[in-house]
C-alpha cells in the first residue's frame, strides 16, 4: 500500500531554513514489532481546608520498541546525522520503505517513509494542580492552576538517545490558569494559558569537513519566545428561559510564536486565531 503525501521540512542540508513541502510517500513497513511499556505514577492531594487544595503527581513513562511515524523532517535528520544517504532521481526505490531522492543539484525532490520501531522513549515529570474557592457577600470565587513540567524526554534522534525536553515544539512546562467569580444569575472567568520557550535549532554537530557525526549528541542553538494567552467569559443565566455567554479568547491579540525568520513553523503549538469573539444562547427544554 502506497500513499502520497507533500510535506513539510526544512532541509538543513540544502542551505534552507524555512519550510516548504516536499513530494513524500507513505507505504507498510513488514517488519514492525509489538511495544512494551511500563508506566509508574506518585501522587500525593492535602486538602488543607474546605477552601484549599494541592495536588502532585509524579509520572514516568518508558515505552521500548516504540511504533512511531518517521517524519520527513525525521528522515532528513538521519541524513544529516549519517544513518541514510540520499539518491538520485532515477534510482530504483520500489523495495525500500525509507529513502530520499537528490537532484545533481542538492534539491530534494521525492522521499518515502513510514513506521519503524524506534529505540522507545522515556518522559518523566511533575504536575502540580491548586485549586481554592472562597464564598463571600458580593458573589463566590474559584481559583485553580494546572502546572505540568517535563524533567526529561529521552527519545532516539539521529541514531542516539537525547533528551529533547525544551527542543523546538516540546516545552518544559505548560501552565493554566483559571480564575472565575459567579453571583446570582451573572458568572465571570478569566483564563490564562503558558507555553514556555524553547529553543530553536537542533542540528547534529559538523567535523573538520563539514560532515555530520554520526550517532553525536545535537547542539542546540537559538531561542524560541514563551507564549501567553488570556481568554474572557461571561455568562448571564436566565432561567427558564437559557443562558447567554460572551467569550473573548486572545483577549491581548497575541501572534503566535515566529522563527527568527519571521516564519510561523509550529502550528500545533501556536495558533494564529488572533483575537476572537463568540456569542452563544443555550436553553433546556
Amino acid at each position: 500500500m502506497l500513499s502520497f503525501s507533500a510535506e513539510d521540512a526544512i532541509d538543513y542540508a540544502n542551505g534552507s531554513t524555512t519550510e516548504r513541502q516536499y513530494n513524500t510517500y507513505y507505504t507498510q513497513n513488514s517488519e514492525l514489532d509489538a511495544e512494551e511499556s511500563d508506566y509508574t505514577n506518585l501522587g500525593i492531594a492535602w486538602d488543607v481546608n474546605d477552601n484549599l487544595t494541592f495536588k502532585v503527581d509524579y509520572f514516568q513513562l518508558q515505552i521500548d520498541n516504540v511504533i512511531q511515524q518517521k517524519t520527513l523532517q525525521a528522515l532528513l535528520s538521519d541524513e544529516a546525522a549519517g544513518l541514510i544517504s540520499a539518491v538520485s532521481v532515477d534510482t530504483d526505490t520500489s523495495n525500500d520503505t525509507f529513502y530520499l531522492k537528490r537532484a545533481a543539484s542538492g534539491t530534494l525532490i521525492e522521499a518515502g517513509t513510514s513506521y519503524f520501531n524506534g529505540a522507545g522513549f522515556e518522559v518523566e515529570g511533575i504536575d502540580f494542580t491548586i485549586a481554592a474557592n472562597l464564598e463571600t457577600g458580593f458573589g463566590d470565587f474559584r481559583f485553580q492552576n494546572v502546572n505540568s513540567f517535563v524533567l526529561s524526554y529521552e527519545e532516539e534522534v539521529g541514531g542516539r538517545v537525547q533528551d529533547t525536553s525544551g527542543w523546538s515544539g516540546q516545552p518544559e512546562l505548560k501552565s493554566v490558569a483559571t480564575v472565575a467569580w459567579s453571583y446570582e444569575d451573572h458568572s465571570l472567568a478569566w483564563n490564562a494559558t503558558f507555553t514556555d520557550s524553547t529553543s530553536e535549532f537542533e542540528r547534529a554537530p559538523l567535523d573538520a569537513d563539514d560532515n555530520p557525526i554520526p550517532g553525536a549528541k545535537y547542539d542546540v542553538s537559538g531561542r524560541l519566545d514563551s507564549w501567553l494567552v488570556h481568554n474572557l467569559t461571561y455568562t448571564y443565566n436566565a432561567g427558564a428561559y437559557g443562558a447567554l455567554t460572551f467569550t473573548v479568547n486572545n483577549l491581548t491579540d497575541e501572534d503566535p510564536v515566529l522563527s527568527s525568520n519571521g516564519t510561523w513553523d509550529d502550528q500545533d503549538l501556536y495558533n494564529n486565531f488572533g483575537r476572537d469573539y463568540r456569542v452563544s444562547y443555550s436553553i433546556s427544554f
